[in-house]
């Protein structure tokens, strides 16, 4: 299974290189695109590993081994994450949101033991992507 994920993960960090080019350094276009890492149960906390892209000047790849909840966000284009529950109950949700103006907009949603998320603003309509195994 973990294989799997790795694998899937691999192909979806393609997907930029699949549908044009990469940005170079932040553009107009880019947006802050927040993830948000949580349990379906307030009263859980949950041990999380994962990875995620942000595409932007940097093209910061980081790992992530940490309960929830968390979030973190960059000035982007482009974000591919994998997110993988290892202990608790409840499954995790996983929530992509963009913030303009201060305002915080919920752009898609999953919950399950694992999650994969993409999107892309490069070009409107803007592609939101979210999987789960269940």
């Amino acid at each position: 299974m973990r294989q799997n994920l790795v694998l899937t993960f691999g192909a979806i960090l393609l997907l930029p290189f699949l549908f044009g080019s990469t940005p170079n350094a932040q553009t107009k276009n880019d947006q802050l695109l927040i993830i948000r890492v949580t349990s379906v149960d307030p009263k859980e906390s949950l041990m999380v590993e994962g990875c995620y892209l942000f595409l932007q000047g940097d093209k910061r790849f980081e790992t992530v081994k940490r309960s929830t909840p968390f979030e973190t966000q960059a000035q982007s284009q482009y974000i591919a994450a994998i997110f993988h529950k290892t202990s608790g109950k409840a499954h995790i949700h996983v929530e992509l949101l963009s913030s303009t103006g201060g305002e915080e907009h919920l752009n898609v949603a999953g919950s399950s033991s694992d999650v994969i998320l993409t999107t892309d603003v490069r070009e409107k309509p803007f592609r939101h992507v979210i999987q789960t195994t269940e």
